[in-house]
């Protein structure tokens, strides 16, 4: 059979699948640059295949998978190979000088903007131009025919064009990964009071000078009386004097602009908002110039905003150190070896990822378990939509090796800072010609995750710590195993790493595998009150998956050097003179002295004491009631300043030993002699369960009421704040009461213990959930006592029957009655109850010897963590080598600064090590 003979058969299989063709209008999500399940696009060697049905993108693989589940058979195959390059051509038409290609793009320069992925920030990607390539496919054989293709039916013909002209789905309006939000007009800027004072200020920047000292750069003009002032003191110690805030705190005129970043372009002048504490924007400002006589357009930049100044302190230590800016990073490829590409603002993202894919607990659960076409045919019909899928494919992208191979990238720091130009640079561009990879974008993950999180959902820089504890959140919400697997699954995360490993796994795209994954990192929280007055105790426990620690600057090694660097800088200020980075001092402070002053014990003012029945001090000691597989150490680096709550960045280096011994802070319980303290007789009438048995009301946690008291808290919102964060701790209420604090209800007392709830129990069971809960095996009784007893929760409901099995098979009176006790893992009454009868959690949890060895950390650069960069340093192989993940970069550490880390993360190791303290 001849050419046209094929195109004419394949033509009539065609015919067989029309009316599963389909044609995307302006409101079809057509997806056409990565594959759903697996990290290929139309660049890969075999493209990407668009179902003309789903119009969900698919490896040639994958397609495959997707044509089995569902029938489709017509698909669209996009290629992008890249052009050839342009040759330079010679006056008579031939090749330039001696030959060479000569690429378009203008010579790199060094970084002029706070980001990584944008032209101006580090790294920019160089440009390539593509041309697509498309061609119809017909599964399960494989038929293919060129497009355009006149031979094509009509419909597939319209189909495929309507899938070239549509916008890829995956396209997202992004930012670059450094920049800052954009600005937002100030409030005040549309209806500023200029007063009509007669104040002219000088043309000549020589003349500028602040008011109120002898300051004559960082010069800021208030917006409303024209005067002239210095801004306050940055983080790093650099700046002013601060007293155009103090003019702001004693006037109240909000605006102010610095004066040496005034050109002819004022939407690159820095307009500050004193009363918004943050840069803005003045769409008024050449107005508002003008009243005190500056003409902005004789005007020429001075000074640097305070994106510049922050990218310039980055560029100078921050960025360099962490990149072991002068070493030649030797690029990494392999399994357990790929980068993540840079979405902007996702390198949070990529850290915590990197790190606990690193583990074996999450490489178990969503990649050795769980193979990219289980996970598939588990999905829903979008899995572009589903996390459970999503968390599976990031998985198999980063360990599998398949997306890790080098690109031809010149350049590196040297290109970065434009050294040298013309044919020399061009050469030097060939003889420093480094290998790295592209990495894989995690658009899709991220998407997926961030799906309704005020926060996550943007492109904004994240906290990479709340997005490491939100993951989690995420993946404790995942289905949990059929009931055959679960109590295996159970019994396996109790035995620590071994038992994880050991453990059978289930659940559909790593539901079961997820609840290993996420217990390796929880444990469980010993917090011990003694009353002052009596001496009497109280003992509560509560989950925890982060070890935040204090750091004590009291405590660094180096306080003479430290010392002697702050007269240095005053004296070099008072001449005007700026300290350089390599002169700077920075606190060393050991990480035993944080641990110690964790250890030690908290004098509670205030605290209500039931054995005396009045208020008097308390004594606060926190111990470790179980030790998990995986420690995750954040060290507190960003404080609030004390009376402004003003956040701040701790400029400190950190000794952080490769292994410490944390025996000596496992938690002992009640000890023999010890006196709980006693109930109150209000409190003890109000526990005793009303005939309804509904669940138990959670008390607030005297000793952060008592806390929060003594920041200025009326009582009310103290005890509402601790009980509805579940008595988490003084920081997440003192969280809550900023959040809340506009809230109408914000001063109604919470309702009594006694009273009953205002949320009645459900009158049915939901039949959606019933049914949901049978296909995992439980039983229509079991099912339906367990849906009461939660509320309709799902998860929560397959863990009460796990945990409650004679109560989960009994009848629905006797089955009420036992769901009015709380699940070991739910939050716990703090109350004295608690303390005569506490629940153990910690055979929720795995538990093991309390020594550890360091294998990850991650490190942040910036002044907080809105803004700045994240990486990650991994330990990898058998030999330990420290590896640096940087986005996409993945290379040898030579010098991994380890002292400079946000969070840490160490692995129960069973050698004997030193003791930390």
């Amino acid at each position: 059979m001849g050419d046209e003979g094929l195109r004419s058969a394949v033509v009539e299989r065609l015919r067989a699948h029309l009316q599963r063709v389909r044609v995307a209008d302006g409101g079809t999500r057509v997806y056409k640059e990565e594959c759903c399940i697996t990290f290929d696009t139309p660049r890969s060697k075999t493209g990407l295949l668009v179902d003309l049905n789903s119009f969900l993108a698919f490896s040639e693989r994958a397609a495959a998978w997707q044509h089995a589940k569902t029938g489709n058979a017509v698909f669209l195959r996009i290629r992008e190979v890249e052009k050839e390059k342009e040759r330079k051509k010679g006056a008579e038409g031939e090749d330039g000088e001696d030959g060479e290609e000569m690429d378009k793009e203008p010579p790199s320069k060094k970084p002029t903007l706070l980001a990584i992925g944008m032209e101006g920030g580090f790294n920019p990607e160089k440009e390539v131009q593509y041309e697509a390539r498309y061609s119809v496919v017909l599964l399960p054989d494989k038929l293919e025919l060129p497009y355009p293709n006149n031979d094509l039916p009509e419909i597939i013909r319209m189909s495929v064009e309507s899938v070239i002209a549509a916008e890829g789905a995956e396209r997202k309006q992004q930012v670059s990964a450094w920049v800052a939000e954009k600005k937002r007009i100030a409030k005040s800027a549309l209806s500023l009071v200029q007063l009509d004072n007669g104040v002219k200020v000088p043309s000549l920047p020589a003349l500028w000078q602040c008011a109120k000292c002898e300051k004559k750069e960082n010069l800021w003009m208030n917006l409303s009386d024209g005067t002239i002032l210095c801004g306050r003191k940055l983080w790093d110690g650099t700046g002013g004097n601060g007293h155009a805030l103090t003019h702001y705190e004693e006037t109240k005129f909000p605006l102010a602009v610095k004066l040496g970043t005034i050109t002819p372009d004022l939407e690159t002048a820095d307009v500050y908002s004193y009363e918004e504490d943050d840069t803005v924007e003045d769409p008024l400002l050449a107005k508002h110039l003008a009243h005190f006589g500056i003409d902005f357009s004789a005007l020429t930049k001075t000074e640097q905003t305070t994106a510049e100044r922050e990218l310039d302190q980055n560029l100078s230590f921050d960025w360099n150190r962490m990149q072991e800016q002068g070493k030649a990073l030797q690029p990494l490829f392999g399994r357990g070896l790929t980068g993540l590409a840079n979405l902007g603002n996702s390198c949070y993202l990529a850290a915590v990822m990197q790190v606990l894919f690193s583990t074996p607990h999450f490489s178990n659960s969503f990649y050795d378990r769980v193979s990219l076409e289980q996970a598939f045919a588990k999905a829903p019909s979008d899995p572009t939509t589903d996390f459970a899928t999503q968390i599976v494919k990031l998985a198999h992208g980063l360990l599998s090796g398949e997306y890790s191979h080098p690109v031809n990238e010149p350049g590196g720091a040297g290109e970065a800072a434009g050294s040298s130009t013309g044919k020399e640079k061009e050469k030097e561009k060939e003889q420093e010609k480094e290998l790295y990879q592209a990495g894989i974008p995690p658009r899709m993950f991220k998407s997926v995750i961030g799906k309704g999180h005020v926060e996550f959902s943007t492109s904004r820089q994240q906290d990479a710590l709340e997005f490491y504890q939100y993951l989690l959140e995420q993946i404790q919400k995942l289905p949990p195993p059929p009931a055959a697997a679960a109590a295996a699954l159970q019994e396996g995360s109790r035995g620590g790493a071994a038992g994880a490993e050991a453990g059978v796994d289930g659940g559909r795209g790593g539901g079961g595998e997820g609840v290993s994954a996420w217990r390796s990192v929880e444990y469980v929280v010993e917090d011990r009150i003694e009353c002052g007055a009596s001496q009497q105790v109280k003992y509560t426990q509560r989950p925890d998956n982060v070890w935040s620690l204090p750091i004590p600057l009291d405590a660094a090694t180096n306080k003479d050097q430290v010392a002697a660097f702050e007269v240095l800088k005053k004296e070099r200020e008072s001449r005007g003179e700026k300290m350089a980075n390599e002169e700077v001092v920075r606190p060393r402070v050991p990480l035993s002295a944080c641990i110690d002053r964790f250890a030690a014990q908290e004098t509670i003012p205030g605290f209500f004491s039931t054995a005396i029945n009045g208020h008097t001090t308390a004594l606060k000691t926190t111990r470790f009631a179980s030790f998990p597989d995986v420690l995750v150490v954040q060290m507190r680096k960003y404080v609030l300043e004390s009376g402004t709550w003003v956040p701040r960045k701790l400029d400190v280096f950190l000794d952080v030993p490769d292994r410490l011994d944390l025996s000596h802070l496992r938690g002992k319980g009640l000890q023999p002699g010890e006196q709980v303290l006693p109930e109150d007789a209000n409190q003890a009438e109000a526990a005793a369960p009303p005939p309804s048995s509904g669940p138990a009301v959670l008390q607030a946690d005297e000793v952060v009421v008592a806390s929060l008291e003594s920041m200025g808290f009326p009582r009310v919102r103290c005890e509402k704040a601790a009980v509805l964060t579940g008595n988490a701790g003084v920081e997440e209420a003192a969280n809550w009461i900023f959040e809340h604090m506009d809230d109408a209800d914000i001063d109604d007392p919470l309702p009594p213990p006694g009273a009953p709830s205002a949320a009645p129990a459900p009158a049915a069971v939901d039949e959606v959930a019933l049914g949901t809960l049978m296909s995992f095996g439980f039983s229509d009784t079991a099912a339906r006592n367990a849906l009461t007893a939660t509320g309709g929760d799902v998860e929560r409901a397959a863990d009460w029957i796990l945990n409650n099995p004679a109560e989960a098979e009994a009848p629905p009176a006797a089955a009420a009655a036992a769901a009015a006790a709380p699940t070991p893992m739910d939050v716990q009454p703090s109350g004295d109850a608690a303390a005569a009868a506490p629940v153990d959690l910690t055979s929720k949890v795995s538990d093991g010897p309390g020594t550890y060895e360091l294998f990850a950390f991650v490190s942040h650069m910036g002044a907080n963590t809105q803004c700045g960069h994240y990486v990650a340093h991994i330990r990898k192989g058998p030999e330990g080598k420290w590896v640096l993940f940087n986005d996409a970069k993945v290379a040898i550490s030579e010098d991994p600064p380890k002292d400079m880390g946000y969070l840490y993360f160490f692995r129960r190791c069973s050698a004997p090590v030193e003791p930390s303290s």
